[in-house]
């Protein structure tokens, strides 16, 4: 009799198969390690279900083992948040820039950059003729010509003989100039006490000048002046020129108290800016 390696049961020398499991007899001692005696099949089930856990355990094992994930996404958002102010407000500035532009173009102006002042005193007088000096009532003797019309003393005067009306006498500016106002003493506006005491009025005794017209490049100007001692003023448009011409229209007769035939004119200003 032998006995089955595999189930232990005892079989006959002659049989060929196991009775009870069925396994052939004709087994050698070289046969796998699973066929040998003693060696069950639930070993190979438990080596593989080993494996298993093994494996499960370890995966396991280095999931909680991983660092933990860093934030890019947080600090993506701070930057994007960060730069879009600075991105909203660059067009903004750019805007600003473009607008004050305009406004410094607009500001320009033209003409005369200085207030106007007298620039009278800065010309030369050619006038048509003077009449010849004369002595005062205290023996002083006084000269009639064409620097006494710019010299800014009114108790000066330019005298021409007679009737003056047609005459022109003309203000002439070494450089052109801006001219903005004119102005006439329209007779010789002076007093003068004798050694006896008697007063003369050489305004009333004179003649004066009733109206004139100022020549400015090109330009007329109409003027009707009163009978008064001061500065008579027109204003004319701002004209560049470098002469002034004034026409005398009428005058009057001579004065009827200590009467002189001549035509007086004390001062002529002309205001503007000069160069």
């Amino acid at each position: 009799m032998t006995e089955c390696r595999t189930c232990a049961t005892s079989i006959p020398d002659d049989a060929e198969a196991c009775p009870n499991c069925g396994r052939a007899t004709s087994w050698t001692d070289d046969v796998d390690w699973d066929e040998s005696p003693g060696a069950p099949a639930w070993i190979a089930w438990a080596v593989v279900a080993g494996v298993l856990v093994a494996t499960f355990l370890l995966g396991a094992f280095l999931i909680t083992q991983a660092p933990a994930p860093s934030k890019p996404e947080a600090k993506d958002k701070t930057s994007v948040t960060s730069t879009e102010p600075t991105k909203a407000t660059e067009p903004e500035a750019s805007e600003q820039t473009q607008d004050s532009e305009p406004t410094t173009s607009e500001s320009a102006e033209t003409g005369p950059t200085a207030d106007p002042s007298p620039i009278a005193e800065l010309a030369t007088a050619e006038v048509p003729g003077s009449a010849p000096p004369n002595n005062d009532v205290d023996g002083t003797q006084v000269t009639f010509g064409g620097e006494n019309l710019i010299d800014g003393d009114p108790e000066t005067a330019w005298r021409q003989s007679g009737d003056a009306t047609g005459s022109t006498i003309t203000l002439r500016f070494p450089q052109e100039v801006d001219v903005t106002s004119v102005g006439i003493i329209n007779g010789w506006a002076k007093t003068t006490t004798s050694t006896s005491g008697t007063d003369y009025d050489w305004y009333h005794s004179n003649r004066r000048v009733l109206a004139v017209e100022w020549l400015i490049n090109g330009e007329t100007y109409s003027q009707t002046l009163i009978d008064a001692t001061g500065y008579q003023a027109l204003d004319v448009t701002p004209t560049r020129t470098a002469d002034v011409q004034l026409r005398i229209v009428s005058v009057s007769s001579p004065g009827s108290v200590n009467p002189r035939d001549f035509t007086a004119i004390a001062e002529i200003a002309v205001s503007g800016v000069a160069d």
